[in-house]
């Protein structure tokens, strides 16, 4: 029974220090955010890749799209999908 609750003791402290942990600062946020856009607007899919997550997913007027979705509607509609606000 020891055993159990030092194991439980454990990982709820390591849990929390888990959800602890220090976010990334905004202006890193706004650097990937705005080297996304760029990659998406200049059709450069390796850097697209890079800066994006592999499980990446997009709302669209069309439904919601995986990476690789996002890419070839993009090829297939053009650069007007992208409008800087």
């Amino acid at each position: 029974m020891k055993k159990q609750i030092t194991y439980l003791i454990t990982v709820l402290l390591a849990t929390v220090a888990v959800s602890r942990a220090a976010p990334p600062d905004k202006t890193t946020m706004q650097g990937k955010e705005k080297a996304a856009w760029q990659a998406f607007k200049d059709k450069n899919e390796a850097d697209f890749k890079k800066v994006v997550d592999k499980d990446f997913r997009g709302v669209y007027d069309g439904g919601i799209s995986n990476m690789q979705q996002a890419i070839g509607r993009h090829e297939k509609v053009g650069h007007e999908v992208v409008r800087d606000q």
